[in-house]
């Protein structure tokens, strides 16, 4: 696994989402990029309440980890969130953002 401080700064980064990938076909595809130079693989993690759409959750991305060393940068939007919640996805991740204000429980504000 790659560490993010490794990234070139003089250039911009390609960073292909999973989401946009045939899930069919999805270690070819992992494999693409990884071919095409990727520089990183995004992750979208949403469970369909804080915003309207489904996508995948800790088994896609245990898969994805065990099919690829590029660092997996993974932007969690989940209504209900937890510490098991970032902890799953963080668990195989190299970065992960957990979406502020996505929790019901934390109010996010910006002060």
């Amino acid at each position: 696994m790659r560490d993010l401080r490794e990234l070139p700064l003089d250039r911009i980064l390609v960073s292909p989402s999973v989401l946009a990938a045939d899930f069919t076909e999805l270690a070819a595809e992992i494999d693409r990029a990884v071919q095409g130079k990727a520089d990183l693989i995004h992750l979208d993690v949403m469970d369909g309440c804080f915003v309207p759409n489904i996508s995948f959750g800790p088994p896609v991305i245990k898969s994805i980890r065990k099919r690829t060393e590029l660092i997996l940068d993974t932007h969690i939007t989940c209504s209900n969130m937890s510490p098991t919640t970032g902890g799953h996805c963080a668990s195989c991740t190299t970065s992960c953002v957990l979406e502020a204000g996505a929790s019901s429980s934390r109010p996010w504000s910006p002060t």
